[in-house]
């Protein structure tokens, strides 16, 4: 079932929770549909692909939606949602989309989720998240992880991307990192895209086998000796580059989110530079 962007207004329809064969549902884009999401929700037993992006949704993710066992994609960004990840979203073991951005939540990401082995795009830049991304590093299968604007802290997991295959985007940037830019991603070939600017990592711990290998790369300046460009500080405009979830997951593209991005519109253009 998809409405999206035809005007809804008001709450999400107490009668969709009746269609109990429903396998999608993509409510996004309607920018004056508001309230709560339905604890009943958790009970359409079928769900796959549950889209409820861009609206003005409030209140906490229900607990209910670990009970979709079969849930693959959970898009619920830019919307006015508070309170935590709830942990039994980490039961959605066949989940490969989670994207959280840009709403008000905050808390550390559960240790449930080190069970989510088919998770590929994880995003959940623009919100209040605290504590370490350490669970994360036993996704094997992850190859997008979004979490600017954030107060994630820590060092960033040596582990992180081990062995994935495909190709990788990394933003960290505005959260509070520290420590060395991991030497094992001087091995990863594929990582294509990886920010981390506005963070406290170590000086100079960038090896020059990390900007060899990523195709896209902007860190600060003083982490990073060996980077084409990279952000001096708080007043450079470097410094905000990202890539748009909103289309590097494809969600601009209509009816669904997967595959229909275009690679070269999915992050600000990076500025060449200029040797003497």
């Amino acid at each position: 079932l998809t409405l999206m962007e035809i005007g809804l207004a008001g709450y999400i329809p107490s009668w969709i929770t009746a269609l109990t064969n429903l396998s999608e549902l993509n409510l996004s884009l309607n920018e004056a549909l508001g309230g709560t999401i339905p604890e009943a929700l958790g009970d359409l037993s079928l769900i796959e692909q549950l889209n409820l992006y861009g609206n003005q949704l409030s209140g906490t993710i229900p607990k209910s939606l670990g009970n979709l066992s079969f849930m693959t994609t959970l898009v619920l960004g830019w919307n006015d949602f508070r309170g935590t990840i709830p942990e039994e979203l980490g039961l959605l073991n066949k989940l490969n989309l989670l994207e959280l951005s840009e709403n008000q939540m905050s808390g550390s990401i559960p240790s449930s989720f080190s069970d989510l082995t088919d998770l590929q795009y994880l995003v959940l830049s623009g919100n209040n998240f605290n504590g370490t991304i350490d669970v994360l590093e036993s996704l094997v299968n992850l190859t997008s992880l979004l979490i600017r604007k954030n107060s994630f802290s820590g060092t960033i997991p040596q582990r992180l991307f081990d062995g994935v295959e495909g190709e990788l985007a990394l933003d960290l940037g505005y959260n509070q990192f520290v420590g060395d830019v991991p030497s094992t991603f001087a091995n990863l070939t594929n990582l294509t895209y990886f920010v981390g600017t506005q963070n406290t990592l170590d000086t100079n711990s960038t090896e020059d086998g990390i900007c060899d290998n990523t195709k896209f790369l902007v860190l600060d300046c003083d982490t990073c000796s060996c980077c084409d460009v990279c952000c001096e500080g708080k007043d450079d405009g470097i410094c905000d580059i990202h890539m748009s979830p909103y289309v590097h997951l494809g969600l601009e593209c209509g009816v669904w989110w997967m595959y229909c991005g275009e690679t070269s519109s999915q992050y600000d253009v990076l500025p060449v530079a200029v040797n003497p």
